[in-house]
């Protein structure tokens, strides 16, 4: 009886040293680290312009049909967002001689999808409908954004 009661200890003692090697684990670990499932897609944004000025930010996105975003009170204004077309669409806009900077950023899968999808319709359709293209991509990002 004395070692069966030994046993049940041990095994109770156990399981809480490792429950709470276990729980000290995961409150370590970084929230950046727990987020992985909520935006976890690389994409790419060709970026045309950063302001401290939203006017100015809105100014330069009606020029070129983008969206403005707000990053920490600066204002940076997207003209597309890609994935696996970057290639392509870096084409199109420096034959229409628009400057940009390239800027990763990160998605949650649902647009990464969406995003493929109009990439398959870029790659289908001639660059005449790129510009309407990009635009309904930045609107489900702006949507994506304001579900945050």
């Amino acid at each position: 009886m004395k070692r069966f009661l030994i046993t049940i200890l041990l095994a109770i003692l156990t399981g809480a040293g490792l429950g709470f090697y276990a729980y000290n684990k995961l409150a370590s670990t970084n929230n950046n680290d727990m987020m992985v499932g909520k935006f976890s897609n690389q994409v790419y944004a060709l970026q045309v312009g950063v302001f401290d000025s939203i006017n100015n930010a809105n100014d330069l996105a009606s020029k070129y049909g983008g969206i403005v975003i707000n990053d920490n009170n600066k204002y940076r204004v997207y003209i597309a967002i890609v994935s696996n077309t970057l290639t392509q669409i870096k084409n199109y806009y420096d034959n229409k001689n628009i400057s940009y900077y390239v800027k990763n950023i990160e998605v949650n899968s649902d647009f990464y999808n969406t995003l493929l999808d109009y990439e398959s319709l870029l790659l289908a359709t001639n660059e005449d409908n790129y510009e309407e293209i990009m635009k309904n991509i930045l609107k489900e990002y702006v949507n994506l954004l304001n579900e945050v």
